[in-house]
């Protein structure tokens, strides 16, 4: 069916038979003659001739979408051939947000060399709604986001779970009679033991300030669904694109923020900031690995994955 597809394509590329017959370096004749044939094997006419420039018929246009389908899987299959055959080692890549570009990946990759040092591995720093491009095109290896990738073109994995708290100024006078509710770095550590009667009523901060991450981005429709909850909208001073920035701006004392419980466990040692427990399914969620469908790995990069899952952050 598609024996003569690239001159069925340029000629759609090109709208025009003799456009296409210089691209494909033949003559008009032979191009009108091999478009033909194809029609006539099909049964069905492709482009519609009396238009200027030619346009595609209906039948046409599932052809030449077929086309490109079949030119995109040609395409990732040389390049996964290729991978699997060139002698030299190709670098793995990661993509994900500030967070993980900056406080998890780093570390894995740094203790992974002890153990595979031929391996290269780089970090591609992108916002979320740009991950299944990255890795669509080929342009990442592998992805990490909590968000969910359509499951026609990409397997997942649920890498960890996390929880998401409120993080509050210390500075903030709401804090003198909530104290009692806030967590210790144990508690936070091991939230899932934490009973549900020290949850805070997060209704108490409905006059406060909030800072949010933008809108399209997971963490935002939860912490908004978490208020609407507890039966009022938020009052956001200022919207972030990346967590980590939203984070340190409430560690300034200029808002409240909701941050998963990793990135406090990261930093162990800071004290301007007092954190609450929240009852709400909301708050719990999984952070997944993501990866093309069609994609084929190395034996060296299926190690690395293999690590990645297993390894405890």
């Amino acid at each position: 069916m598609f024996d003569y597809n690239e001159y069925v394509y340029e000629v759609y590329v090109h709208k025009s038979f003799s456009n296409a017959a210089k691209s494909l370096f033949v003559s008009q004749p032979s191009l009108s003659n091999i478009v033909k044939k194809v029609e006539d094997d099909l049964g069905v006419v492709l482009f519609d001739r009396k238009s200027n420039p030619i346009q595609l018929t209906e039948a046409g246009k599932i052809y030449i979408d077929a086309i490109e389908k079949v030119m995109e899987l040609e395409k990732i299959t040389s390049e996964n051939l290729k991978k699997l055959t060139d002698s030299k080692q190709n670098i793995f890549t990661l993509c994900g947000s500030t967070y993980f570009c900056t406080q998890v990946f780093p570390e894995i990759i740094e203790k992974y060399s002890d153990i595979d040092p031929e391996l290269k591995i780089a970090i591609i720093e992108i916002g979320t709604g740009e991950i299944d491009d990255f890795l669509k095109f080929n342009l990442a290896d592998l992805g990490v986001c909590v968000e969910n990738l359509n499951p026609k073109l990409f397997n997942s994995k649920v890498w960890f779970n996390e929880e998401l708290i409120l993080a509050v100024p210390k500075s903030n006078s709401i804090n003198d009679d909530l104290l009692e509710f806030a967590l210790s770095y144990e508690d936070i550590t091991n939230l899932d033991n934490v009973s549900q009667e020290k949850c805070v009523d997060l209704k108490l901060f409905q006059n406060e300030n909030f800072i949010f991450l933008k809108e399209g981005n997971d963490l935002h429709d939860r912490a908004m669904n978490i208020c609407y909850e507890y039966g009022f909208r938020p009052n956001i001073l200022i919207y972030m694109d990346q967590l980590q920035t939203s984070y340190d701006i409430a560690k300034s004392g200029k808002g409240i923020v909701f941050i998963r419980d990793r990135i406090v466990k990261q930093d162990k040692f800071n004290d301007s900031l007092l954190y609450y427990k929240l009852k709400s399914d909301n708050a719990k969620r999984s952070v997944n690995l993501f990866y093309l469908k069609n994609k084929v790995f190395s034996d060296k990069e299926k190690e690395f994955i293999k690590y990645l899952k297993s390894f405890q952050l």
